[in-house]
């Protein structure tokens, strides 16, 4: 769920909140917190952790803004 500057999911074990904030990138759109970082570029979408960059969402369906 977009609201403004930030992103909002539910992740990982127990479906945790994480709300993320946008962050500049090269050729895509990221948002991310201390432990998650959701990647956007066009209408697809990957989601993974910030260290370790292990993939918990590939393929995932993204809005445009």
């Amino acid at each position: 769920h977009f609201v403004g500057r930030q992103l909002i999911i539910f992740a990982g074990a127990g479906n945790m909140l994480h709300i993320l904030t946008r962050n500049p990138g090269d050729s895509a759109v990221r948002y991310s917190d201390n432990q998650l970082v959701f990647e956007r570029q066009g209408d697809q979408a990957l989601v993974y952790t910030v260290y370790g960059h292990n993939i918990i969402g590939r393929n995932c369906q993204a809005p445009a803004d």
